[in-house]
Order: C-alpha cells, then sequence, then structure tokens
C-alpha cells in the first residue's frame, strides 16, 4: 500500500527536491515553483505497486522523484508487454480526460510528485514557463520513443542488448567514481527485461553470457552486472562516435524566459522562437525515416 505524505511547505519540499534542476520545476519561477509546492503532494509506492490503472480515469499526473516506473499494455489475454521505462525527472501519466491506455507500475521503491490534472492545467495557463517545460520534456520522450524503435528495427538481440546496456551505463557511470568497471544495476527483472528488448528472458542471458566471454562486463547476478568496456558495447550496438544514447536527452533552448502570462496566439504566430540546438543527429534520423515512410 502507497504512503501519501502531506503537502510541506514550499522551502522545505521543493529546495530539497533531488529532481529540482532537470524535473518540470528546473526552468520555473519562484512563482511557479510556490503554486506548484502547494497543489502538489509525495506518494511512495513499494516494487511492483500500480500507480496508474490500465483503462481507469486517473486524477492525477505525476513528476518521478526517485525510482523507476515500468509502463506497460495488458492484453485482453493477460499478456503484459513493457513499453517504456521512466526515471525520475519524468511524467507520469498524461493531461487527457479519459480512460488511460497503459499501465504504470514502480519497478522499485518509487516516490511521485503527485498533482490533479484540472490544478495542474490552471498552472500552466497562469505560468507559461511551466508549460515550455512540459513540452520539452514530452519531446524528449517522444525522441526516446523513436530511437528505441530505431533500435527495434534495425539491430540484431545482441545489438538491442547492448544498446540498452550503453544507455543504461552512460546514465549510472556519472555518479561513479571508477569509469572503468561500472557498476550497473536494472530497474526490473530479466524476464520483464527481456520483453522490454523484444526477446525470450534465455536468449537475453545467452547474450549476456557471450558479452562476459569477451571479457566486456561480469554479470553478477539477474539485476546487476559490472561493465568494463562502454567503448566495446557501443561497437557492438552499432553506434557512430558522437550520437546520443537514450540515456543523454535532447534539450532545447526556450527564447526567453517569461514571468507573466502572455497571449497564446501571439506566440503561435512566431514559430520561429522554437529552435533545437545540439546533436542533430536525431534530426536527420526523422527526416530520413519521413522520407522513406512518404
Amino acid at each position: 500500500m502507497f504512503v501519501q505524505q502531506s503537502p510541506r511547505r514550499y522551502l522545505e519540499k521543493c529546495i530539497t527536491c533531488p529532481v529540482i534542476r532537470r524535473g518540470l520545476c528546473c526552468d520555473a519561477s519562484p512563482d511557479a515553483q510556490r503554486a506548484l509546492s502547494q497543489a502538489s503532494s509525495r506518494v511512495s509506492y513499494g516494487p511492483g505497486e500500480e500507480i496508474i490503472v490500465q483503462g481507469v480515469d486517473e486524477e492525477h499526473i505525476g513528476i518521478v522523484l526517485s525510482g523507476t516506473v515500468k509502463i506497460s499494455n495488458i492484453a485482453v489475454d493477460g499478456r503484459k508487454t513493457v513499453i517504456a521505462l521512466l526515471e525520475s525527472g519524468n511524467i507520469v501519466g498524461n493531461l487527457l480526460n479519459g480512460p488511460s491506455r497503459f499501465s504504470y507500475e514502480a519497478a522499485d521503491q518509487t516516490t511521485i510528485c503527485r498533482i490533479r490534472k484540472d490544478q495542474f492545467r490552471t498552472l500552466l495557463w497562469t505560468y507559461p514557463d511551466l508549460g515550455y517545460r512540459v513540452l520539452e520534456l514530452t519531446t524528449q520522450h517522444a525522441e526516446l520513443v523513436e530511437e528505441w524503435l530505431t533500435l527495434f528495427n534495425c539491430r540484431t538481440t545482441l545489438q538491442r542488448v547492448a544498446g540498452y546496456l550503453v544507455a543504461v551505463t552512460s546514465s549510472q557511470m556519472l555518479h561513479q567514481a571508477d569509469k572503468r568497471n561500472i557498476d550497473v544495476d536494472f530497474p526490473i527483472g530479466r524476464k520483464d527485461l527481456a520483453a522490454y528488448l523484444g526477446t525470450t528472458p534465455e536468449t537475453l542471458s545467452r547474450n549476456f553470457s557471450h558479452l562476459a566471454s569477451l571479457q566486456i562486463l561480469t554479470v553478477s547476478d539477474g539485476r546487476h552486472v559490472v561493465v568494463h568496456s562502454l567503448r566495446r558495447l557501443r561497437e557492438i550496438a552499432g553506434e557512430a562516435p558522437g550520437v546520443r544514447s537514450p540515456a543523454e536527452p535532447e534539450r532545447f533552448t526556450l527564447p526567453v524566459k517569461r514571468r507573466t502570462p502572455i497571449n497564446v496566439a501571439s506566440e503561435r504566430a512566431t514559430p520561429q522562437e522554437f529552435r533545437l540546438t545540439g546533436d542533430h543527429n536525431m534530426l536527420r534520423l526523422v527526416s530520413a525515416s519521413s522520407q522513406a515512410n512518404g
């Protein structure tokens, strides 16, 4: 059963928030952060507990503060397919009304900053900087999905496993001093990971054993490995030097920081203010895919 904590004062809750510099509030004005603090509450879930039930009209959305959230689709016959994994800073749920298309479940001990949808929509109209940040997080998530679809459609099972390991290792190595022997913890078990990578647990185990025989990694148990060569993993995954991994989302720059409500119609008349910056490999990939489908 989840444990809900009542809203705290702004200085106590938001200043110490673990995702204050990369979550929804990172570019928000102090007034917007204060309003979010007053309208939100923290909720904790244990491993396996459902945060949003598939087919149910959920009244809240949330931000992952810690832990990992597993997005799944449950078929009519009961089969569960893992679609995505959300880590700290990501949005849980969506702003649309109606039954949830997917199931959101805590993969491990997880804490969510939760807010009612109607209150959040009001805040978006009042504080446009929050709206910009929601757009940014949504764009990042869409790009990750596109990159994973490319990974699935264009690579072998071994390449998919290596590509996933590159993404997870790139993320977790940031918090470790030893960059040559990187401890990697998987947020989900071997069965769910196999489903996520589009293979079977047996094939996944064989691929881990193959990578271990190449001395690229050491398997400690079903949810932990030690990666010895990230470079060789990238080579097996087929990643070209300089290409972002799904663990390194792109940011786009906001034109001007605004602290007061703006006229939505006038903003739509100046789309040139929105500009993607950084690595453009993903832009070329999307363009190529569009031409192929067109």
